[in-house]
């Protein structure tokens, strides 16, 4: 659709996009060259985000509005596993001093919806409400395990596999197999696949019906998740608030995870930075171990 084509709200929603964490504050004139609109329609749009609160002005310029954070936390707030998790969360990252991460769906993406920081000094920076892709990282590619094999494959013939890294799955044949060796353990690792140098090891939190609500994850220097006894202890600590979190949230069936048998994958297999190329993806599992919900697990 062109950007001329869009409906008064459509176009409130497109300007708020340019705002980011790098250009947080823009001028009229600098909306109006990346956006593609006129002038005119970019000043009578940010005016009416600006009377509801959703945008500041300095001086010549706007930024993201506080109202934005009111909203964040009534969307943070209806999170159902940061709500009765987040003392587990803490004493997981007191324990293991790593970045602590709550990640759910959206649509087509993942969103890193809380981030508990490590208290040693890191490298490593996970910002609130990042949005990533379902196909990298270790949280997103354990939320897409969790979709049924019909919403994989329709996802993987619609969006373009975009490469982050040299790590990065760049195809439909290295995600599917992402996801068949995620659904033997419900344990995955990533290694520098959005940011060189940086590792996540992801677990699902499950609500009481069975689904995929979130993934629980740790972040790091690569370093601390290839020494096996260090990613032991972290998988282990991982895995223990996940279940302490599910149960809070009335999921009291056979913990479905294996760590142990993750483990063992990890030492007998080494990381590759980049894979062959390969066009045609494995034919898709008749009896999938996922038990996700189809619906964004947000709700």
């Amino acid at each position: 659709m062109a950007q001329k084509d869009l409906s008064a709200v459509e176009k409130a929603l497109y300007l708020l996009d340019f705002f980011s964490q790098g250009q947080s504050a823009r001028s009229l004139t600098d909306i109006s060259n990346a956006s593609g609109l006129s002038k005119a329609t970019c000043h009578r749009t940010l005016q009416v985000l600006h009377k509801y609160g959703l945008l500041e002005r300095e001086g010549d310029s706007y930024r993201l509005g506080y109202r934005l954070l009111e909203l964040a936390a009534h969307v943070r707030g209806s999170l159902e596993p940061l709500n009765v998790g987040r003392d587990l969360m803490e004493h997981l990252r007191n324990e293991v001093d790593q970045s602590v991460q709550l990640v759910v769906r959206s649509g087509d993406e993942v969103v890193y919806a809380e981030v508990l920081p490590p208290f040693s000094p890191s490298r490593l920076y996970v910002r609130l409400g990042r949005r990533a892709p379902l196909y990298a990282g270790a949280s997103g590619r354990l939320l897409l395990a969790a979709m049924s094999n019909e919403e994989v494959a329709d996802l993987l013939a619609r969006i373009e596999l975009h490469r982050y890294t040299g790590r990065t799955p760049h195809t439909r044949h290295e995600v599917t197999e992402s996801v068949f060796a995620t659904r033997e353990t419900w344990c995955t690792r990533s290694l520098g696949e959005l940011e060189r140098y940086s590792s996540e090891l992801a677990v699902p939190i499950f609500g009481s019906g069975g689904n995929v609500l979130a993934a629980l994850s740790l972040a790091g220097s690569d370093t601390a998740y290839l020494e096996p006894e260090t990613l032991k202890t972290l998988l282990l600590a991982l895995d223990e608030t996940a279940i302490g979190i599910s149960r809070r949230l009335g999921f009291y069936a056979a913990w479905p995870t294996k760590p142990d048998a993750f483990l063992e994958s990890c030492r007998t297999s080494k990381p590759e930075s980049v894979r062959d190329d390969l066009e045609e993806s494995p034919e898709w599992p008749t009896a999938p171990r996922s038990t996700a919900s189809a619906s964004d697990p947000q709700g």
